[in-house]
């Protein structure tokens, strides 16, 4: 009889610790899903639309800049939105992207133009970050290349008038309308050099 007790008390103890280690395994096997997920989400990691996250950086930025228009004839370079028209490119600027925002409210207009050369060294600083083709994504890291993506998006500043919120003026000129183009740089983290984009916009004029 105290054979038998035993043994449904072993019994007994038996199945509880079968049941918890039962419960541990499956903890730890949820466990380590969640973590395959969380590492699958952040090497995909998408908008509820189904485009990577860092594709919509990408397109986010793109999306305020407009290609400056060439000129077959002439080559000279365009940017329409701005009333300016520049010299043809050279080997040290080999192409122009930019955005345009009009006055209002009393503010300035003003013109923010980069080198397509500084976007893709923006573009390629973020997916080195994302880290394309490793096996290993540090999301910290993708959110931290954004800013240099962002600064080489905007490259300089072309303010038409007085009132200016951007601190190194580079220089100022007269445009042929009447205008006063102001063109400033900014303590970016950008990489790219702009000091010849800089000489090339001292050939800025209006028409």
């Amino acid at each position: 009889m105290a054979k038998q007790t035993t043994k449904k008390i072993l019994g007994k103890f038996t199945w509880r610790r079968l049941v918890c280690l039962a419960v541990v395994a499956v903890a730890v096997v949820l466990l380590a899903a969640q973590v395959c997920l969380d590492v699958r989400f952040w090497r995909v990691a998408r908008y509820p639309s189904g485009e990577p996250i860092t594709s919509m950086i990408i397109q986010s930025v793109r999306g305020f800049l407009s290609p400056a228009v060439v000129e077959p004839v002439s080559k000279k370079v365009y940017l329409p939105s701005a009333s300016l028209v520049l010299p043809p490119y050279s080997t040290e600027v080999p192409g122009l992207e930019y955005s345009y925002i009009p006055s209002f409210d009393g503010s300035d207009a003003e013109a923010s133009v980069t080198v397509t050369n500084a976007v893709s060294v923006g573009i390629s600083k973020l997916l080195n970050a994302e880290g394309v083709g490793q096996q290993q994504h540090n999301p910290s890291k993708l959110f931290d290349a954004v800013p240099e993506l962002q600064a080489c998006a905007r490259g300089v500043h072309l303010v038409f008038g007085t009132k200016s919120t951007y601190d190194h003026l580079e220089f100022t000129k007269q445009l042929r309308d009447g205008r006063t183009m102001r063109v400033y740089s900014e303590k970016t983290k950008c990489s790219y050099p702009f000091t010849d984009l800089i000489s090339y916009l001292q050939g800025a004029e209006s028409y």
